[in-house]
């Protein structure tokens, strides 16, 4: 049986600004790849407004940011419940 495409919207309230959670906790509960990748695309667009010519003041660029935050951010993230 194959899975059933969700779409999981990038920033769903349409906030101007927003905290870690709000940006990577939906990401979190993807399953499905193409539901992930369109997320993350959705996510480097995002974060290409807060650069200075495509580049972070550390010399990153919306891409390498996006994949440091999810990544640090799913070493901390868990689904249970203690």
């Amino acid at each position: 049986m194959k899975n059933k495409l969700v779409n999981t919207k990038f920033n769903s309230q349409n906030k101007e600004t927003l905290t870690y959670g709000e940006a990577l906790e939906p990401a979190m509960e993807i399953t499905d790849a193409d539901d992930a990748a369109q997320y993350k695309v959705d996510y480097i667009k995002y974060t290409e407004q807060f650069l200075k010519d495509g580049i972070s003041e550390s010399g990153l660029n919306a891409e390498q940011i996006v994949n440091t935050n999810l990544g640090y951010f799913a070493g901390y993230y868990t689904t249970k419940e203690y």
